[in-house]
C-alpha cells in the first residue's frame, strides 16, 4: 500500500476548482443581473394583471396569476420534499446515546 501524499489534496481540491470555475462562469455569464431583469419582470406583470390597474377582469388577472404562480408553487413543493425530511425533529432519535 503506498501513501502519496501529493494525491491526497488533489482528490479534495478537485472538487473545489470545479466549483470555483463553476461559480466563476456564472458570474461571468451575469447569473445575478438575469435574476433580477426576472424579479422586475414579475413585479411589472403582477401589478398590471392586479385589479387596481383595471387593464383586465379581475377574475381573468386571478386566473393568469394562478397559472403563472403554478411552476412556483411546484418549486417549492419540491424544495420541501428534500427540506423537510432533513430537519432535526423530524429525524430518528437515537437511543444508543
Amino acid at each position: 500500500m503506498t501513501n502519496n501524499s501529493e494525491d491526497f489534496p488533489n482528490y479534495y481540491l478537485r472538487p473545489l476548482r470545479h466549483l470555483n470555475v463553476y461559480l466563476s462562469g456564472l458570474v461571468k455569464g451575469r447569473l445575478w443581473l438575469k435574476v433580477l431583469i426576472g424579479m422586475g419582470a414579475g413585479l411589472v406583470v403582477g401589478t398590471l394583471l392586479g385589479p387596481s390597474v383595471g387593464l383586465i377582469e379581475p377574475e381573468k388577472g386571478r386566473l393568469i396569476g394562478n397559472w403563472l404562480a403554478f411552476p412556483g408553487h411546484l418549486f417549492l413543493a419540491t424544495i420541501q420534499m428534500i427540506v423537510i425530511p432533513l430537519h432535526p425533529k423530524r429525524m430518528p432519535i437515537d437511543i444508543s446515546t
